[in-house]
């Protein structure tokens, strides 16, 4: 019997049909496949996604290694099946975040929001949607409490949906994003006395304690509000603006989200930024910038096979595949 098997279905029923550049060609009786006789088996499903994935490969250089054709490949990429996410309910602090890949207005646009472990580094919950709402958080915290996890802390930016969704919940403010919300306001070389001072403040936040903060929240209100009220007046309309909107802007936000600066000094474990998050965002779109031009399902296995393997070892993603 003869010993060549079809590289396609592993068959034993293969009959030489020629050659194609000095290469001995065969065809499967079975499936009806031809091949070359140099040519090696194909590759597993999981190899092929896995490489895509976790190692950077485009479609093109897959093609090159295995030599198959991209829309081979990509149909590999589509049968591939995903583990499922493992849980092991406890007690969490959650970073929770959305972002977004796209243009906000473009066709392919989609918001990923992600709810994260940052002392395990686990993601425990994500969702894909057209944009951040207080029914997406709001599913995340009952679809995760309904798996017996205990929310203990949440840290976010200040976006009030996320506080709102979280109601009762310890809540942090990012410390890095309130810094970012006064250098909007003041810039990062302001001009002027009110918007230096306050940059000044922010670059204490990570070093001082809420009483002290509080007391230069309050001396800067005294000295300044007369200065961030002032208006300017088009004589022709009677129409009036704030003249240094985006400082009074930045310290109306410093004032309002206080209360959320200090929460982690009350929680032993809970972080103060939310950084392990935000960093995870930049690895995953690092991935996915690498396979532009890939549809939106793709796209978002991709996502989603990155957001598993922070909990879900290779060798298991390996056993859940087809």
């Amino acid at each position: 019997m003869n010993s060549k098997k079809c590289v396609f279905c592993k068959s034993v029923h293969v009959k030489k049909e020629g050659f194609q550049k000095g290469i001995q060609k065969w065809k499967c009786k079975d499936c009806l496949h031809y091949f070359q006789a140099n040519r090696k088996a194909l590759p597993e499903k999981e190899e092929l996604f896995l490489s895509f994935v976790f190692h950077k490969q485009t479609l093109h250089e897959l093609s090159l290694t295995h030599h198959l054709r991209t829309t081979a490949i990509q149909k590999y990429f589509d049968e591939y099946s995903l583990a499922e996410k493992t849980h092991t309910p406890r007690k969490v602090f959650l970073v929770v975040d959305g972002t977004y890949f796209g243009e906000r207005e473009g066709e392919n646009t989609f918001c990923l929001v992600v709810f994260r472990d940052p002392v395990a580094k686990e993601d425990l919950w994500w969702k894909f949607c057209e944009v951040e709402t207080y029914d997406v958080y709001k599913e995340g915290r009952a679809y995760l409490e309904s798996l017996e996890y205990i929310i203990e802390g949440v840290i976010a930016d200040g976006l009030p949906l996320i506080r709102n969704s979280f109601r009762g919940t310890p809540f942090q403010m990012c410390l890095v994003h309130m810094e970012r919300i006064i250098i909007r306001g003041t810039t990062k070389y302001p001009l002027l006395e009110a918007g230096k001072v306050l940059l000044a403040l922010s670059s204490t936040l990570y070093t001082t304690d809420e009483v002290t903060l509080r007391r230069r929240v309050i001396d800067y209100k005294n000295m300044y509000t007369s200065f961030l009220n002032q208006r300017a007046v088009n004589p022709l309309t009677g129409e009036s603006w704030f003249m240094h909107r985006e400082l009074r802007k930045a310290f109306i936000s410093l004032c309002n989200l206080l209360p959320f600066l200090f929460t982690y000094t009350n929680h032993k474990g809970m972080s103060a930024t939310s950084n392990s998050l935000e960093g995870h965002f930049n690895h995953i779109k690092r991935y996915t910038a690498v396979h532009n031009g890939l549809s939106l399902q793709r796209k978002q296995k991709l996502i989603t096979a990155i957001l598993l393997n922070s909990s879900v070892t290779l060798d298991e993603e390996k056993e859940g595949g087809s």
